[in-house]
């Protein structure tokens, strides 16, 4: 009986592997997290979000958002994440819990432009303490610093969560002074992690001879706690 459950399992594997076009390593990671973890979503609406960040495909940041979250909802649903995830756009008092695309679509046929500032601690408070005795992945996507705070009053509101509270943040913004302030004040918290967006984290991983795919930034998104995946645009060196 356990030769045919381990074999069954090693399918299902196989079966992700071809489908998300990850390595066996990262598929058993995101399996670790696909029972006893909650996954929040903070993503940032405000109206900077409609700048123009992909001038070839003339795409906005706002539109960015929504295909990074519809890739998170086609990850999850193949390693059967099946409660999906929590989303709370920070100019919405809604919290909506997203298990499909057709929800994605819907949330986004109310929202067809982003509008509003940045009130990040407004909600990240909630998130910071978590609830019983489940782990939270919480991945905040902003483009900036928080309007209904300070930075350093930000930093304390990170400093304060919960061990079992992880948080990754994805800078969707090319302002450099905002991403060196996450990165100096942020980063070295333990439990988060500091990531650019993805089409400058696969310009760092093509200088070191990597090639990092929608879904492996993803991966690293997520898995915080996992130290290995924060080094996917680093040098490899041979031991």
């Amino acid at each position: 009986m356990d030769c045919v459950v381990e074999d069954s399992l090693q399918a299902r594997v196989e079966a992700m592997k071809q489908r998300l076009r990850l390595p066996e390593e990262h598929i058993k990671d995101l399996l670790s997290i696909s029972g006893g973890t909650d996954i929040v979503v903070i993503a940032d609406d405000s109206s900077s979000m409609n700048m123009v960040a992909d001038t070839e495909g003339l795409r906005t940041r706002w539109i960015e958002l929504q295909e990074t979250l519809r890739s998170l909802v086609t990850m999850l649903l193949v390693i059967e994440h099946v409660d999906g995830f929590w989303l709370k756009f920070l100019n919405d008092p809604s919290w909506y819990i997203v298990t499909s695309e057709q929800q994605l679509v819907d949330i986004y046929l109310a929202k067809p432009r982003a509008r509003g500032k940045t009130p990040l601690k407004a909600s990240l408070a909630p998130v910071m303490q978590g609830y019983g005795d489940i782990e939270k992945e919480t991945l905040v996507l902003t483009d900036g610093q928080p309007t209904d705070c300070s930075f350093p009053e930000l930093v304390e509101l990170v400093r304060s969560k919960r061990s079992d509270v992880y948080l990754s943040f994805a800078m969707c913004t090319d302002q450099l002074d905002v991403v060196d302030a996450y990165n100096k004040l942020v980063d070295p918290i333990p439990g988060c992690d500091i990531t650019d967006d993805y089409v400058t984290e696969r310009a760092e991983a093509k200088l070191v001879g990597r090639d990092l795919t929608p879904y492996q930034w993803l991966v690293k998104l997520l898995l915080v706690k996992h130290d290995h995946y924060d080094k996917l645009d680093e040098h490899h060196n041979p031991p």
